[in-house]
């Protein structure tokens, strides 16, 4: 047989050029995507990070008080707790929190309320309360004339110099004015990892076309181009003889081209493991969802879900609901009687959602209880639970919690707030109203932390309805969401009617302005309607 030569139309020369060439385009390629994805990724990930820091700094800051902390300076009590507590999350969670009020003419300048550095952090100096600067970076002033002029702008990230990012969130005084800007800086430490990428990818890449020319260009004619010619010969022999000849047998190592019928035996095979494997992959699937569905009423067993649930108590009524956006859910309530004269009510939001969360909440769940019925106020219980959880808490989750002691004879209620939504008081022949109180940081955050107890005193017919942010902040299609002010309406629509139906009315705004839009998280709430008290 005459062997041929190796020119551009040879099938040899062909493959080993395409190949060397997907290989340039894939290196390519995959250096341009694993770059954006990374930057990407790490823009998402850090920014999320950031505006759960600032979420958790805005609870700390007492926004009322801004324009009376710079009047008073640092001997304003209230000021150096706040600042404190900044600092002490600063030094856990981020680079730099700092709360400034920007001029509203020109937004160039600032006064500084709050400025807080990590520890770590030995090149940055923080400002001192009152002082003013100017602000210099186009991107700010930009950022910062839009969170003042757009109400539809609820907080921004910007990416600023040195691989940082930073989360700007307006604080709003109780007229809905911006007060200040609250801007969390964190380090973007894993881009500076994006060249040395780049140049792995460029070293493979090389690599990948030495090596393609050296083992194709000595093995593609021995292992594809001579077998193929083999059996092209035989199929044009054969159409042109019309009798058997020599079997081919095994004429390459690569099995497609060894033997079509060896090929079709293959093709079977794979065919038969892969439809078992759907079968066994079904059935998992289904384990996992009934597994999750005994998991979904372990939960909803492990809170009041019988009402009425003190059928043999007058002086009070209470319903509650749980609605969790997956099959099991991070929030939860709870109330049980702790003496005959003693009911305690709890609810809470844990960090997160579906079993990580759950199991995070029947844990938390049980320790209040178990701390509530061994004696104490609510913030002496909580203080105990978050040493708890502090202690045991390598997943870095974290849980807010309402905790209220209510005294039936008297209707005085003695609760804690540790991060969690202020609840909403009815007062017979008025409205339902947010009673605000001072926030404490969410349990599992900081340990040894102490918490602070307050009073709410409720007469007959008051009503007090507890819930999780899930009911606010409920979006409808267009990323809409339900508001506190949409909430307090709906109470107020349904006002008159005994728990079960405030919290159905409720239930049904919210499902009315969502729409067919998904539940991205647990719904829960809880009311009470205190009857006569004995005192």
């Amino acid at each position: 047989m005459k062997k041929k030569r190796f020119s551009k139309n040879n099938l040899a020369f062909n493959i080993i050029s395409a190949v060397l060439v997907l290989i340039l385009i894939f290196s390519v390629a995959v250096g341009l995507i694993g770059y954006n994805t990374f930057t990407d990724n790490a823009n998402y990930i850090y920014g999320d990070k950031a505006n759960e820091v600032a979420s958790e700094a805005m609870t700390k800051i007492h926004v009322n008080h801004i324009e009376r902390y710079l009047k008073n300076g640092k001997s304003d009590k209230e000021w150096l707790e706040c600042n404190r507590q900044l600092k002490v999350l600063c030094d856990n969670m981020a680079d730099m929190i700092y709360v400034i009020c920007v001029d509203g003419s020109d937004y160039s300048s600032y006064t500084t309320v709050f400025y807080a550095v990590n520890k770590d952090n030995a090149t940055q100096v923080p400002l001192t309360l009152g002082q003013k600067g100017e602000i210099s970076n186009d991107s700010f002033k930009k950022e910062f004339k839009a969170l003042y002029t757009d109400d539809n702008i609820g907080s921004t990230t910007l990416l600023g110099a040195e691989n940082s990012i930073t989360a700007i969130h307006p604080l709003k005084d109780d007229s809905g004015n911006i007060a200040a800007l609250l801007c969390v800086q964190l380090p973007m430490t894993n881009l500076g990892y994006r060249a040395n990428f780049l140049v792995k990818i460029a070293v493979s890449a090389l690599a990948l076309i030495i090596l393609a020319i050296i083992i194709f260009a000595r093995h593609i004619r021995r292992q594809v181009v001579s077998p193929i010619r083999r059996v092209s010969e035989e199929t044009n022999r054969f159409a042109r003889e019309n009798k058997q000849g020599e079997k081919l047998g095994t004429v390459s190592k690569i099995e497609e081209i060894a033997t079509l019928s060896e090929s079709i035996d293959k093709m079977e095979e794979k065919m038969l493991e892969y439809i078992e494997n759907l079968t066994a992959a079904t059935a998992e699937k289904e384990r996992n969802a009934a597994e999750l569905s005994i998991a979904a009423k372990i939960q909803q067993n492990a809170v009041p879900h019988h009402f009425p649930a003190f059928p043999e108590r007058k002086e009070f009524e209470i319903f509650a609901s749980m609605t969790p956006a997956k099959e099991v859910g991070g929030d939860f309530y709870n109330f049980f009687m702790i003496d005959d004269d003693r009911l305690a009510l709890v609810m809470a939001d844990v960090s997160g959602k579906g079993v990580p969360a759950a199991l995070f909440m029947m844990v938390t769940n049980s320790l209040i209880k178990q701390g509530a019925q061994m004696g104490g106020t609510p913030a002496e219980i909580l203080g105990i639970v978050n040493d708890s959880v502090c202690q045991s808490n390598e997943a870095n989750m974290f849980v807010t919690v309402w905790l209220g002691i209510l005294e039936i004879s008297t209707g005085k209620i003695t609760a804690a707030n540790a991060g969690h939504e202020d609840p909403a008081v009815y007062r017979a022949e008025g409205g339902f109203e947010l009673f605000k109180s001072k926030h404490d940081i969410a349990l599992g955050v900081m340990e040894a932390f102490p918490y602070r107890d307050y009073e709410i005193e409720l007469n007959k017919g008051d009503k007090i309805f507890l819930f999780t942010d899930g009911v606010p902040e409920a979006t409808d299609k267009n990323e809409k969401m339900f508001t506190l002010d949409a909430m307090l309406e709906a109470l107020n629509k349904h006002k008159d009617l005994p728990p079960k139906g405030i919290l159905d009315g409720v239930n049904h705004c919210v499902k009315e302005f969502v729409g067919d839009a998904p539940q991205f998280d647990d719904v829960t709430m809880l009311c009470l309607e205190l009857g006569e008290v004995t005192q």
